[in-house]
């Protein structure tokens, strides 16, 4: 039984590997980019070569939170989605459906 269960543990790991490789690979380089132009933004602000006195122009500051943002939709990717956020919007769907009707009848 417990041979059984690891291969059958492997196979499913063999199949899982191929969607989430991708998806993680992806995910850190987005974060490495962010990471990347703060660190030059900041370089560049404190430089004494810029003209506009230490403050990062308002067109660079909206792109880097267009990209902190964005890293919130890997959460509504699969994996993530089936792994963490489906699972956490039905269990609270629930719970707020049968508050909001009596006796839970909207199941």
């Amino acid at each position: 039984r417990l041979a059984k269960q690891r291969i059958t543990s492997r196979c499913s790991r063999d199949k899982l590997l191929p969607k989430v490789l991708p998806w993680i690979i992806t995910l850190t380089m987005d974060i490495i980019s962010i990471c990347l132009t703060q660190m030059a933004l900041h370089q560049q602000t404190t430089t004494t070569l810029t003209p506009n006195n230490g403050t990062i122009p308002s067109n660079n500051l909206s792109e880097l939170q267009r990209r902190k943002l964005r890293i919130w939709l890997y959460f509504l990717r699969t994996p993530a989605w089936d792994w963490i956020s489906k699972p956490v919007t039905v269990f609270v769907a629930n719970r707020v459906i049968c508050k909001l009707l009596p006796l839970g009848m909207g199941r």
